[in-house]
């Protein structure tokens, strides 16, 4: 084989060995009481779960856009709303100015649309969503290349059957007693989601309650 040939191989299967062997990378974005979380899978693929705040000076969006830059990334994958109160959807309009938002990943309708706010937020998450939009149910699996992510609740429904390696009985729960009713509904329509990267499990359950 002649050098240039060999040389162009090296750099080349150097080049495949550098993407085969990157990391999974989890921003933990500072929202001041709110949450987003960036998460970039070994394979470059992006899942921003919930949003944060809104703020007048749109701080959320700014941090989380931080981390997207920090990430090297030029589009937001998959966007995940766990459910639908400020806190966790406030800055999705002004990151959406930001940044391309490929696909959008919901529990459905807010179970609050009789409060306006909600109602508000709600409604400009279905047009900016739209045509882009997925319901997720219990047992879904979200396609992130690199990693396997589970749906383990939405809308208050959780998968039927346990995760393989699950026990049989958790000890934790023998003397569990039920609270009263959530004054705010819509935190038990969370998602919630394990992902799973070799041997390490991250696990998200939005503002899922006591009860769940």
């Amino acid at each position: 084989m002649p050098r240039k040939c060999i040389l162009l191989f090296g750099l080349l299967s150097a080049s495949l060995l550098c993407a085969a062997s990157q990391n999974l990378e989890i921003y933990w974005i500072d929202a001041e009481g709110g949450a987003a979380t960036l998460i970039v899978s070994p394979s470059g693929q992006s899942l921003l779960v919930d949003t944060a705040n809104r703020a007048p000076d749109d701080r959320d969006a700014k941090r989380i856009m931080a981390a997207v830059q920090q990430a090297g990334l030029k589009q937001i994958d998959i966007l995940l709303t766990t459910h639908f109160h400020s806190d966790h959807i406030g800055a999705m309009p002004a990151l959406a100015k930001m940044i391309p938002i490929m696909m959008y990943m919901d529990h459905g309708e807010s179970v609050e649309m009789a409060r306006p706010p909600v109602a508000a937020a709600y409604k400009a998450y279905e047009e900016q969503s739209a045509g882009k939009r997925t319901v997720l149910k219990p047992g879904d699996h979200i396609p992130l290349k690199g990693v396997e992510i589970t749906v383990l609740i939405s809308a208050g429904q959780p998968i039927a059957k346990a995760l393989k390696g699950a026990g049989a009985k958790n000890p934790a729960c023998a003397d569990f007693k039920e609270h009263a009713a959530e004054p705010d509904p819509d935190n038990d329509m969370s998602v919630g989601f394990l992902l799973k990267y070799g041997k390490f499990d991250f696990i998200d359950m939005g503002d899922l309650t006591w009860n769940y």
